[in-house]
């Protein structure tokens, strides 16, 4: 059987430097050999830093760009994988994402957190309800259409509080991975940047089990 893969890495939140990614396949492959193996945006891989651990497990350093704010997403195409009889990998995508903030500041933003109740499992069998908790209360609407979204639907959203808003993640793609982002200034808080960002960018991801 073909091994399946789980990508982790220990920052939670956003990163605001480079960041130690580690793959851990379910037994040995046999041509995920360097760094043609996954597509990165958002950020380089740190030269030199590939590592091949066991046959089964690897490494690598990501670093986001400098003076920025983003977020790193990482892609694995298993299909491109064999192991070590040389049968492929199915056909399905192992997407990630990390949001980052390397801009030099003097004046500390306020934030906001994305969570769902799987916590940091990287696979989901279905939609999800994410909870938004800013650290303020918001001083303008928040809708949905202040949420960028890929791979999946956006339903039931719901304000509980001055500062806790939940909403509906439902996948469109199987095998592949659902990102959603709160980009910076897009809801008004209280009290504002003088820098004109209204708090660091907040991102989830997730990869829905291929169908």
């Amino acid at each position: 059987m073909v091994p399946t893969l789980t990508v982790e890495s220990s920052p939670g939140g956003v990163i605001s430097g480079p960041i130690a990614v580690r793959f851990q396949f379910s037994g040995d492959v046999a041509n995920f050999d360097d760094v043609s193996g996954f597509s990165v945006s958002g950020g380089t891989v740190v030269a030199g830093s590939f590592t091949r651990i066991t046959l089964s497990e690897y490494s690598v350093r990501i670093a986001p760009f400098a003076e920025q704010v983003g977020t790193i997403r990482m892609a694995v195409h298993t299909f491109d994988i064999k192991d070590a009889s040389g049968a492929a990998g199915r056909r399905s995508l192992y997407g990630f994402a990390w949001p980052y903030d390397t801009i030099t500041r003097k004046v500390p933003l306020n934030w906001a957190t994305i969570r769902d109740a799987l916590g940091d499992a990287p696979w989901t069998g279905g939609p999800l309800v994410l909870t938004i908790t800013f650290n303020v209360p918001i001083s303008k609407g928040f809708t949905p259409e202040a949420l960028s979204v890929d791979g999946a639907t956006l339903g039931e959203f719901t304000q509980v509080s001055g500062t806790v808003y939940t909403v509906k993640m439902t996948p469109t793609v199987p095998g592949n991975y659902m990102f959603l982002s709160l980009e910076p200034a897009s809801v008004g808080v209280a009290p504002m940047p003088i820098d004109g960002f209204s708090w660091q960018l907040a991102a989830w991801s997730k990869t829905k089990w291929p169908d």
